[in-house]
């Protein structure tokens, strides 16, 4: 390096090995690539890591999913987990309660002795239980897309009508409308909907 000496109008040159004057720099290289280095290890070590435990939960869900699609539900889909992996997670166990959910309730409802009709707004039967062919004798397929009405004693046909509309104004709440419901055989019977 050099310095001015300002009165004597002098320079002073100060000479020092290309070691000694270049060593600083050397040596923060050295220690850049050495942290650099460590960095780099660093972050591919925390990339395993994650990716491993990410790996490994993914497996694990999909052969949970894998028992649900065999039809056990008693699979056990709980994870610790907030990122997007717990809240799927989440989701499909809660699709797991609800297919098992409707699973129980369709079991119920087709082993049910009951006659069950299930009628869209404007009372076109969408559903009829298998109990149809032994109460009314009718083949359940074949009053699907059937006009529910026709089947029905026409002085209860408004009645019928305001239980439908009641419904579905109030869809949480039960309307109970007494009918006569013509049999296959020509007979009437009463039910209770």
């Amino acid at each position: 390096g050099y310095a001015q000496v300002e009165k004597l109008n002098w320079t002073v040159l100060v000479h020092a090995p290309t070691s000694e004057a270049y060593g600083l720099v050397s040596t923060g290289q050295r220690f850049g690539w050495i942290a650099t280095l460590a960095g780099v290890f660093l972050m591919t070590f925390i990339v395993g890591v994650m990716g491993r435990q990410t790996s490994s939960t993914l497996k694990e869900l999909e052969s949970a999913v894998g028992q649900i699609k065999q039809g056990n539900f008693d699979v056990d889909l709980q994870s610790n987990r907030t990122d997007s992996i717990g809240r799927l997670y989440n989701g499909i166990d809660s699709m797991r309660e609800t297919i098992q959910a409707q699973i129980i309730k369709s079991t119920l409802v087709e082993s049910s002795s009951d006659l069950i009709t299930v009628l869209d707004s404007d009372a076109t039967i969408t559903y009829q239980s298998p109990s149809s062919g032994e109460l009314v004798g009718y083949d359940p397929e074949t009053l699907l897309d059937q006009q529910f009405l026709d089947y029905v004693d026409e002085s209860d046909h408004e009645a019928i009508r305001n239980a439908l509309e009641h419904c579905e104004k109030n869809p949480d709440e039960i309307e109970r409308v007494e009918y006569r419901l013509r049999t296959a055989d020509g007979e009437w019977r009463i039910f209770e909907g």
